[in-house]
């Protein structure tokens, strides 16, 4: 099974996160995590998107909506660019 290796950072905590989305074949894939903190972390991934751009390029356009569209968050945390941090170094958050 494929899976999306991408890091968040909580907004309650600013504890950054690397979270391991196994790729199921649906057009959005759902995810959920809890925080050391206690922030419910919970969010999509459009594949679609994915599939779209060979360029791997993120920024916040809003709270809620990453710039390309890829993620959606509840609020509670950000999409950290995958250019200025090595996701290997940070710890894993395990999905529900």
């Amino acid at each position: 099974m494929k899976v999306h290796t991408f890091g968040i950072e909580c907004k309650s905590c600013e504890r950054q996160w690397r979270l391991e989305l196994p790729l199921t074949g649906n057009i959005v894939e759902v995810f959920a995590a809890v925080c050391d903190c206690s922030a419910i972390i919970v969010g999509n991934f459009n594949t679609k998107k994915l599939r779209q751009s060979k360029k791997y390029q993120l920024s916040i356009k809003s709270e809620a909506i990453s710039l390309d569209e890829r993620y959606l968050t509840n609020g509670h945390f950000s999409i950290l660019d995958p250019e200025q941090t090595k996701l290997n170094q940070l710890n894993l958050l395990v999905l529900e």
